[in-house]
């Protein structure tokens, strides 16, 4: 029998909701860290799918799908520059390796640029 274990992926910063996105102006550069467990030496290198979406009307259409790969202290980072007004919203998901699933994906951070 085998056990596939579902990786867990926690995104930083946090706490902007679509009810109050966080702020930053136009130029801005915001750095996105997602920390991956399990995340051990003898486990295969895991990777961190960041998803960046705007919204283009009453939806919301991807601008950047860059896959990280997770360092050995458990983490993947992103730099997000917002050139442009709008809204934003980012997640971040762990894909599958040979020993986990996938993970769930990250709860969206959302980011209004004036």
């Amino acid at each position: 029998m085998r056990v596939v274990v579902r990786s867990l992926i926690f995104l930083r910063p946090t706490g902007c909701t679509a009810s109050d996105p966080c702020r930053t102006s136009t130029g801005s550069t915001v750095l996105f860290t997602a920390i991956a467990r399990p995340n051990r030496p003898e486990l295969p290198q895991q990777q961190v799918q960041f998803t960046v979406q705007r919204r283009s009307g009453s939806t919301f259409v991807a601008v950047l799908v860059q896959i990280v790969n997770v360092g050995s202290s458990g983490e993947a980072q992103l730099n997000v520059t917002f050139n442009t007004a709008g809204t934003y919203r980012l997640r971040a998901n762990l894909l599958p390796t040979s020993v986990n699933a996938n993970s769930f994906p990250t709860e969206f951070e959302y980011y209004r640029v004036p």
